[in-house]
């Protein structure tokens, strides 16, 4: 059982065993904040403002996946000089005020009374545009810095030396879950206020605009009290003492970036970006719920029939899965639109884990948390770069050339890890 321990999570119950659950909670509670947000911002940009284009609203949307790497290289510092926890939570609540800023900054254009307002001084100019890709900015800077400081300082601190390793793992499960909770509480939001997962379509007269006005801000309204639970929760955690380094550089790559893994870093940023494609192309309860399902279904193939399968071959069938989903959401169908979920669940499950145990094996021990960081970018990253893509795309193409291009980006990504990626790795582990 140790042994096993030592490499994965246990199943499901079990995962608050290997890590405190307010740390757990706390870290799936913010990635929610930041996931619940995705769906609906770039539709409602779109009817809030039409002088801006498909692309503009993309980039609003997927802004935060640059700003992630804004504050990493500070964060050894910050964590050294300052209590590792207070960042934590400052970052935390700085994400709710910015949450809060976005729903003030959308009150102009957001009336819940059908009635369509074209016109704001928040969207309608170039200043308009400018002031969101800033607030989106910010947001993804202190969310990476929130999260990096999280799962690469504070879950590894709380945790015995043998139960590190399960510990990262299951941090990463929980922000895994957020991928299928956060977009579903959106669409449930929007049902709630219409009844109507139509609301959504890019035709939709002016109550549809409403309903995802409406949904739009009432996520924004939760994003900022998950993030203020989340601090609450950090909060309530007793850290060992730790004495700070004596000389800590202002800039670096501790807890950051690990430079050995960037071909790791390059093949997940191609995998997580079809997963970002495919991950709005079906705006619907069921399809989050069979994608959460998926998830655990690979958390429970993780314990038990890949148990003693190799990382390597491993995080290849988590790919062929991501694959055979997006093929599917080419084929359409009704078995397709049912199973592709399903599929896109367990690819994504079951690569990400492994992924995570390549990056942590690569580095030297002391290195484990800036391994954990390196994968959370990664996969920021990777999301946001295939919500652009969707975000820009399907206004035009449809759902159809978007589900081509995550077919074409994970074909990519699956060959490089097939013919080049798991041999330089294979070369160059440390453990």
């Amino acid at each position: 059982m140790a042994g096993v321990l030592s490499r994965f999570p246990p199943f499901a119950f079990l995962l608050l065993y290997v890590m405190n659950y307010k740390l757990a909670i706390a870290g799936l509670m913010v990635t929610v904040a930041m996931y619940v947000q995705l769906p609906l911002l770039p539709t409602m940009l779109l009817y809030a403002a039409p002088s801006y284009t498909a692309v503009q609203a993309a980039a609003v949307a997927a802004m935060p996946g640059v700003g992630v790497f804004a504050l990493g290289c500070f964060s050894s510092y910050l964590v050294q000089h300052y209590r590792r926890n207070m960042v934590c939570i400052v970052a935390l609540l700085a994400l709710a005020v910015l949450s809060y800023l976005l729903f003030y900054l959308t009150g102009n254009v957001a009336t819940l009374s059908g009635s369509m307002l074209r016109s704001s001084a928040y969207f309608g100019s170039g200043t308009g545009l400018f002031i969101l890709l800033a607030v989106r900015f910010a947001q993804g800077a202190v969310f990476g810095l929130a999260q990096m400081v999280l799962s690469s300082t504070l879950v590894i601190d709380t945790c015995e030396s043998p139960r590190r390793t399960a510990a990262n793992q299951a941090a990463a499960w929980f922000a895994r879950f957020a991928l299928a909770l956060g977009p579903m509480a959106a669409v449930a939001l929007l049902m709630y206020r219409e009844h109507i997962i139509d609301a959504v379509g890019w035709d939709a007269g002016g109550w549809g605009y409403a309903a995802v006005a409406f949904a739009f801000r009432a996520a924004l309204l939760a994003s900022a009290l998950l993030c203020v639970v989340s601090a609450a929760l950090v909060m309530a955690v007793r850290f060992p003492f730790k004495a700070p380094e004596e000389i800590v550089p202002h800039v670096s790559t501790d807890r950051f970036f690990l430079s050995q893994g960037k071909w790791l870093f390059i093949n997940l940023v191609f995998l997580v970006a079809a997963v970002g494609a495919l991950l709005y192309a079906d705006m619907t309860v069921a399809f989050y719920a069979l994608l959460m399902l998926g998830l655990l279904l690979a958390l429970l193939a993780e314990n038990t029939v890949c148990s003693n399968v190799g990382a390597g071959s491993a995080v290849q069938v988590g790919m062929l899965l991501v694959l055979f989903a997006a093929a599917l959401f080419i084929c359409g169908g009704a078995v397709a639109r049912w199973l592709a979920p399903l599929f896109l669940g367990c690819g994504v499950g079951v690569s990400g884990a492994r992924f995570l145990s390549l990056f942590i094996t690569l580095s030297p021990h002391c290195r484990r948390g800036t391994a954990q960081s390196t994968f959370f970018l990664a996969r920021e990253l990777g999301l946001y770069a295939g919500v652009f893509i969707f975000s820009a795309m399907s206004p035009f193409e449809g759902n159809g050339m978007t589900a081509r291009l995550a077919l074409l980006l994970s074909l990519v990504s699956f060959v490089m890890f097939f013919v080049f990626t798991n041999k330089w790795y294979l070369r160059h582990k440390n453990r």
